[in-house]
């Protein structure tokens, strides 16, 4: 038996072995590119999302740290124990939210009670908020909301336009672009802070 020939006669094209022709080969790459293009368009709004979650969990984690304050003895004025802190959003901005400390006890944000500014994340805005009492108002625009906690009760009070009777409140952080995503920060009457 043999196993190699040497017969000079295997020129012919049926039984010599081939390689790729530039077609099968451009077309090969062409589906690699567009394979890579939507996984990496897809990582780009999968790490927008997950963005998105942690600058909702830092403003929960913000009006979780308002609740410790308010019903712990620390604060800006040594001897004011009975103050409430809070956090006010007002939707004029869309980017910042303020910790204050309610030295007057009007339930309200006021000039000169501001314990910390935050920003949040330019690629993101706060466009909204909604309180309920009985009947869910939502707002847009210019609106303003201040979440209180006071001693000794780990209960919210959620005041808007002078009204403390809320149950619960909203505030909604969203993404730019054509395809917006949101995610709502809930706020209950009885403390419970949470992510939506």
């Amino acid at each position: 038996m043999k196993l190699f020939s040497l017969n000079k006669k295997s020129t012919d094209r049926k039984s010599a072995p081939r390689g790729f022709t530039i077609v099968e080969l451009l077309v090969t790459i062409s589906i690699i590119v567009i394979v890579t293009g939507i996984a990496l368009f897809r990582y780009s709004s999968f790490n927008n999302s997950v963005l998105l979650r942690s600058q909702a969990y830092e403003l929960a984690l913000d009006l979780r740290q308002a609740q410790v304050f308010g019903v712990s003895a620390s604060g800006q004025n040594a001897g004011n124990f009975r103050s409430a802190f809070g956090i006010n959003v007002n939707l004029g901005s869309g980017q910042t939210y303020t910790l204050f400390q309610d030295t007057n006890n009007n339930n309200a944000f006021d000039d000169g009670e501001a314990v910390e500014v935050f920003v949040i994340d330019p690629r993101f805005t706060i466009t909204g908020f909604c309180v309920m009492r009985g009947f869910r108002q939502c707002f847009q625009g210019t609106a303003q909301l201040a979440i209180l906690f006071q001693r000794p009760d780990y209960d919210a009070v959620i005041n808007y336009r002078g009204n403390s009777n809320y149950t619960s409140a909203s505030i909604q952080i969203s993404t730019g672009g054509t395809d917006p995503e949101s995610r709502n920060i809930i706020v209950e009457q009885s403390g419970n802070i949470y992510v939506q």
